[in-house]
């Protein structure tokens, strides 16, 4: 049997861009262990994003899925959102339950079992170790879990699974905004592990419902739908809003619909009412109201200052150098 080596390795990443304007990366020296890594009974592999140093991914597995042995090699925060995780972790038993997170740091050696009678799908975030500050690396080591994954840290997860809305940046600004990201999450993780207090029962709610809000924005949602999904009635989400502090549920919709338009005003060329019905909104009218409410400016008016402010520091660049 051959002897598995406990050390990390360095892969040759050359990040390029395909004919549609795309980066991926062509990846050079990966040893063959990671190529072929044991994985069992997995259903569909929802995303598996790689951004330099990171990768971000989102797997659904059958009962008595498994994934293992291997060697950890990155910084990798793993979030089980439904089904449930034994983990052997250097030999050792781990439980992890249905939204909750671990923190798995490199140089040990992981069995990945997941539930034998249901389905289960889980995230991960990645980091190479090269990647993360040296005086973070012992923090995170101390700080493992598992723990309940809500809140912040979750909402931190779903944005790092979303891809850019338009031609991508320079590979380093690309890179660097999804490292931030990653090291956010993985941080704030840390920090809620450090301090030992769990998750409300409203915070858990909320948690779903901000996950579901995050994938699905773009669909014309009510809020039983919001409630349906959190698991709760259109009054029980509403009063864990009230005791969180947090604005009602379809304020957050509306946010969060915002959030992406601007985006799109700001990277694309597209019209007013393809943005509206890419958002979620009934009509551009619809949008547009909102979008002033927010904002003071209607979305064309906050577009041309957007773009006009954009060129101006560009053309201040150019002279400079």
């Amino acid at each position: 049997m051959q002897k598995v080596m406990n050390k990390p390795y360095e892969a040759a990443r050359i990040p390029v861009r395909n004919e549609s304007g795309q980066q991926i990366e062509v990846i050079l020296g990966v040893p063959e262990r990671r190529k072929t890594e044991k994985l069992k009974n997995v259903l569909r592999e929802n995303l598996k994003s790689k951004r330099g140093a990171t990768e971000i991914g989102d797997v659904l597995y059958g009962p008595g899925g498994t994934c293992g042995p291997r060697i950890q090699h990155d910084y990798q925060l793993v979030v089980i959102h439904e089904g449930s995780l034994n983990l052997l972790l250097d030999g050792k038993p781990i439980r992890v339950a249905p939204n909750h997170g671990i923190l798995l740091c490199p140089g040990h050696r992981e069995h990945f079992f997941f539930s034998t009678c249901s389905e289960t799908r889980h995230s991960w975030c990645a980091i190479e170790p090269k990647a993360v500050p040296m005086q973070l690396r012992s923090k995170l080591k101390s700080y493992l879990g598992p723990i309940p994954f809500a809140g912040r840290m979750l909402s931190l997860l779903e944005m790092g699974k979303r891809e850019l809305l338009t031609t991508l940046p320079p590979a380093a600004l690309y890179e660097g905004f999804y490292l931030g990201i990653a090291l956010a999450t993985i941080c704030d993780f840390a920090i809620a592990a450090q301090s030992g207090v769990s998750n409300t029962a409203s915070e858990s709610v909320l948690a779903k419902m901000m996950e579901y809000i995050s994938k699905n924005y773009a669909e014309r949602l009510s809020l039983q739908d919001v409630a349906r999904a959190a698991g709760v009635s259109r009054q029980h989400l509403l009063k864990a809003c009230r005791s969180e502090g947090k604005p009602t549920p379809m304020t957050q919709l509306y946010s969060v619909r915002l959030e992406v338009a601007t985006d799109l005003l700001r990277q694309t060329g597209l019209s007013i009412e393809t943005i509206a019905g890419k958002c979620g909104f009934v009509s551009a009218f619809h949008f547009s109201r909102r979008f002033k409410e927010a904002f003071g400016l209607s979305p064309i008016r906050w577009r041309k200052e957007c773009w006009q402010t954009s060129e101006a520091a560009a053309a201040h660049l150019t002279m400079s150098r």
